[in-house]
């Protein structure tokens, strides 16, 4: 009996198994193993980016503006349905699993909406304009935004070539602005005239991302000959008003003069823009109950000014005409200027950050009057 520990003299035997290599069958195997992982893989990829992908909206209406903006990936419980070209006073937001109907004549694809609960946004401008949470399930969800009136009624109409005379300009009840809602904080920045195409002032309110309202003579070389100026700023979101066709004074204009002096400034805007905004400011701030009545006739509404930057005033120092608008600074102001005048540029530039650093949000005549109609 040999012992559990006792070592023998003999060498243990090696295995005759020699090692097999893949046979062609077993590689075809593991090659397919891959592919199908791979496949699977890419397919949850897929998935997960038609899901989460914000997508590119087919835009069939002129009322609403198409969004690249909405993104259910980065889940903040946000989803901004559309943003609002013209008024909306109110409607219907159905949303669907797949894709988003606005209201009675727009309507959005959206990407693929997970069920889960929302904050259903509208939005103008980069402005929320109404919220309102909505848990969405499965299938087809009916959301009612009851709302009133989010935008101002008196809005910027588009135009078309075969619109009448009448359809133009449509009357309006006579009516003189020098202030907007008291009760926003908000100011709007105007700028009348033209003469001069200030490039530059145009470039520092993009740079903040601020609109504005604008008063260009329609004739005199400005509305009737530089249509790539007016095509800038109507791009760029400005209100593009009209200021007279020559810088009347409006008050020495008969009636009729008037209506054509009107008429003739606006289609030179218009020409460029396809708009109409019922916006008119008169030279000098000049006009007279029968004036008023005119002008209100043809469609507008008169726009005045809180607060001056006196840019129109020779041998003016900028940090006096800073001050002198901030200190009459207040909810729903409407401030005065001119493109191209004295200090213009260096007034509003630091007017601007001053303004924001209050609080107030720098917006166009439409928005600064909102609510008081």
């Amino acid at each position: 009996m040999i012992s559990y520990y006792h070592k023998t003299s003999k060498p243990a035997l090696k295995s005759k198994k020699k090692h097999q290599p893949f046979f062609p069958h077993d590689t075809s195997k593991i090659i397919i193993v891959m592919l199908a992982s791979f496949g699977v893989l890419l397919s949850v990829l897929l998935f997960s980016w038609l899901t989460l992908n914000p997508g590119i909206f087919r835009n069939k209406y002129t009322h609403f503006k198409p969004l690249h903006a909405i993104n259910t990936a980065r889940l903040t419980g946000k989803i901004i349905i559309a943003e609002l070209e013209n008024p909306l006073k109110g409607g219907i937001v159905t949303v669907s699993y797949r894709h988003a109907i606005i209201g009675k004549d727009g309507m959005y694809d959206l990407p693929m909406i997970k069920p889960g609960t929302y904050t259903m946004t509208v939005m103008r401008n980069n402005r929320i304009l109404y919220e309102q949470p909505v848990t969405l399930e499965k299938g087809e969800n009916t959301v009612n935004l009851a709302f009133k009136t989010i935008v101002p009624g008196c809005m910027a109409r588009h135009i078309t070539e075969d619109m009448t005379d009448e359809e133009l300009f449509k009357p309006v009840t006579p009516a003189v602005y020098t202030r907007g809602n008291p009760r926003l904080k908000r100011v709007a920045i105007t700028i009348d005239d033209g003469w001069f195409e200030h490039h530059t002032l145009l470039d520092l309110f993009k740079s903040y991302g601020i609109r504005c309202t604008v008063f260009i003579i329609g004739g005199k070389g400005i509305g009737n000959a530089r249509p790539e100026w007016i095509k800038k700023m109507d791009t760029m979101g400005f209100e593009v008003c009209m200021h007279t066709l020559d810088h009347s004074i409006i008050t020495t204009l008969t009636n009729e003069k008037l209506m054509e002096n009107l008429r003739k400034a606006q289609m030179n805007i218009t020409k460029v823009t396809h708009k109409i905004y019922p916006y008119f400011r008169p030279p000098f701030g000049t006009y007279d109950k029968r004036t008023l009545e005119v002008v209100a006739a043809q469609g507008f509404k008169i726009i005045q000014w809180t607060v001056s930057i006196k840019d129109t005033n020779s041998g003016v120092i900028p940090e006096k005409q800073v001050a002198h608008v901030m200190d009459r600074l207040q909810n729903g102001a409407i401030i005065l200027a001119h493109f191209g005048a004295h200090n213009t540029l260096a007034v509003i530039k630091e007017l601007i950050p001053r303004i924001l650093e209050k609080g107030y949000e720098i917006v166009t005549v439409s928005e600064v009057l909102e609510g008081l109609e």
